[in-house]
């Protein structure tokens, strides 16, 4: 009885230790991806304005940084993610490409800013897919991913 508690305390401590690991390795990759098509996008003065530039703040953070997260997780990653397994499209890479794909078209504000969400959709639907079979907690963790790429985006932006 200890022995098994014991391993499942050590298997919960690699398990988050990897949860972590991957959480900030995920959050990078999409940072880089940003920043090198917002260059692009600044050198070239391919950028878009984005209807939320116009609005105040308060409402752009709670957009980005709240209300995004969560929906765009339950209906853009768990949702389609369960569509997407009940038509029998069950591989790791035909999901990850589908769901970033649908992504990336929820936010056509240019053509760059699309490329640009879907290397940030691969970045957090791969965490997304990989969290799934580590944890329970997996919406909870990519909700957290998303705020946090919103949030470095958001005071990048607008502060």
């Amino acid at each position: 009885m200890v022995i098994k508690f014991l391993k499942s305390g050590v298997t919960w401590l690699c398990n988050t230790k990897s949860i972590i690991k991957l959480f900030f390795i995920c959050l990078i990759a999409a940072i880089i991806v940003s920043f090198f098509f917002a260059t692009i996008a600044y050198t070239f003065k391919l950028d878009a304005e984005n209807p939320i530039d116009s609005e105040s703040v308060f409402y752009r953070f709670f957009m980005m940084v709240v209300l995004a997260p969560v929906l765009e997780t339950y209906l853009l990653q768990e949702g389609l993610n369960w569509i997407l397994i009940q038509c029998r499209i069950n591989k790791f890479v035909h999901l990850l490409l589908i769901q970033s794909s649908i992504f990336a078209l929820t936010h056509c504000y240019s053509v760059v800013y699309v490329i640009t969400i879907f290397g940030v959709g691969v970045s957090i639907n791969f965490f997304f897919l990989r969290t799934k079979t580590l944890t329970t907690k997996y919406i909870q963790y990519t909700i957290l991913l998303h705020a946090s790429y919103n949030l470095i985006e958001f005071l990048l932006k607008y502060i």
